[in-house]
């Protein structure tokens, strides 16, 4: 049963690596990376994603509307590639959060704290601050890369000069300290290939159009659950778009086609994200040409929605678990697409560029009569 998972996940591979430059390098610490980082540092380190998947995720559903009859046969299969450019997105982060220190990062910032004039009681002292540092949160800085930066800056814990009172003894004071979070580093920063140069993420999705009954198509997007790269886990999607054309209930033939469509998908992407979308668009084309040869300029205006659920397990500086859950929405909201398809006999190529908060640019190859 695995085989043809793995036959279809090869154009994927071959795409992801050959064209854009995506090795192993890029995921190996995906899941890893997020495991390290509290809920509010994951969220943070995570930010942009759901704004590059969901501009990907609601990219490439239509090239043309639907034709204008009420019954006709129209079939048409292929593979659409796109890519968001996160160039602007945030490649790092800075933030105050409270946190509490394991043993190891706990003695090490006692043993800077300063015991002068307290004797003999000095190592007694800095025994009982490493156990208030471990039991008791304390406020510290959080600063290094996000999913966007680069995989040879890591994720640091600046603790600031301040009092703490030691329980049995005296307040004490402890001095500035930096610590780094083993593990968790950047991921998409150094990407080489096209893909590292232009810092844009990256989506493959076979799609099938099937139509038209009264003036309306309908299109799926389907992956089986498929391993492409094996440190980023399994990928696994479906989608399906409804396009209506209302001029079929015109008596009268205009002099442009226009639809209106609906679309809505799922991503899963290992046990660690699923991304959920939907999307309303207007778009309208018009042929120069004859059926099997012909130029068709498009454009379209749409308004999108795409949600993570991110779900991780979290293991803290003392070796503990602890389940963690969260969702983000897309910044990507309206955007405005141009683009034109070319169709020589029964081939569709079709290319557009999105204007958006997050631009993304794709790229159809369909087989269709």
């Amino acid at each position: 049963m695995k085989a043809p998972k793995t036959i279809l996940s090869l154009p994927f591979a071959a795409l992801a690596l050959g064209v854009f430059g995506i090795g192993s390098a890029a995921a190996q610490d995906w899941e890893n990376t997020i495991s390290r980082l509290q809920p509010e540092l994951a969220k943070a380190y995570v930010a942009s994603v759901p704004s590059g998947f969901g501009a990907n995720l609601n990219t490439g559903w239509y090239h043309k509307p639907p034709s204008p009859r009420k019954f006709g046969f129209n079939v048409e299969g292929g593979i659409v590639t796109m890519a968001t450019l996160v160039g602007s997105g945030k490649k790092k982060l800075d933030m105050r959060v409270a946190f509490a220190f394991d043993t190891a990062n706990a003695r090490h910032i006692a043993a800077g704290a300063d015991t002068t004039g307290m004797g003999s009681n000095a190592d007694a002292i800095r025994d009982s601050l490493a156990m208030v540092l471990i039991r008791e949160e304390q406020e510290v800085r959080f600063s290094g890369p996000t999913v966007l930066g680069s995989n040879r800056d890591t994720v640091r814990i600046y603790f600031s000069e301040r009092k703490i009172f030691v329980p049995g003894f005296d307040t004490v004071t402890v001095k500035d300290d930096t610590l780094t979070v083993r593990g968790a580093s950047g991921l998409l920063g150094n990407l080489p290939g096209l893909i590292g140069r232009l810092q844009a993420v990256p989506l493959f999705i076979p799609q099938l159009t099937l139509g038209t009954v009264m003036g309306t198509n309908v299109t799926l997007r389907w992956l089986p659950e498929t391993q492409t790269l094996e440190e980023l886990g399994t990928v696994k999607l479906f989608g399906i778009g409804v396009q209506h054309n209302p001029a079929v209930w015109f008596e009268q033939t205009l002099p442009i086609d226009f639809g209106f469509g609906f679309f809505n998908q799922k991503l899963e992407v290992g046990d660690l994200m699923v991304a959920k979308s939907w999307a309303v668009a207007l778009n309208v084309s018009r042929t120069f040409g004859e059926r099997f040869v012909g130029v068709t300029p498009y454009g379209g205006v749409q308004y999108e929605n795409t949600q993570i659920d991110f779900t991780y397990t979290y293991r803290d500086m003392n070796a503990q678990s602890h389940p963690v859950k969260f969702s983000l929405e897309g910044e990507n909201k309206v955007r405005g697409t141009v683009g034109v398809n070319v169709r020589v006999l029964a081939i569709n190529l079709n290319l557009d560029v999105a204007v958006s908060k997050y631009p993304t640019g794709s790229f159809g190859m369909m087989v269709g009569i």
